[in-house]
């Protein structure tokens, strides 16, 4: 049982799932790791990958085995989410955005490497 004490019960018929796969926790540690998003990869679905932040200073990409693939201090960045087949030039990209809220609150975008069919 974690820290935050007991929850309600759960509804009748619910079932425990366990996880198969953790990532390897963020350099903050404690809860800066939050907001995961998965990118799947549709030409080689082996080598999709999840993105989560570090809510204390940056965001990490992870394999689907949760080894960190990449590492990028930022700041503090709060939230991330996905988009894939943007027309943001030709080919068509997966585009990650994130909201920072600090130094000073923004927004930053990027395309993921390789998504282009």
């Amino acid at each position: 049982m974690s820290d935050l004490g007991r929850g309600p019960d759960p509804p009748d018929g619910a079932r425990e799932v366990e996880a198969a796969v953790e990532t390897d926790p963020v350099p903050s540690g404690g809860d800066a790791a939050d907001d995961p998003a998965t990118w799947v990869n549709r030409r080689r679905p082996e080598r999709s990958a999840v993105i989560g932040t570090d809510k204390r200073a940056g965001i990490a990409v992870y394999g689907l085995d949760g080894a960190e693939l990449q590492y990028r201090a930022g700041g503090e960045i709060n939230n991330v989410d996905l988009r894939d087949r943007v027309l943001a030039g030709s080919p068509p990209v997966a585009v990650a955005a994130v909201t920072i809220a600090r130094p000073r609150l923004s927004i930053s975008t990027g395309s993921i490497a390789g998504t282009a069919p």
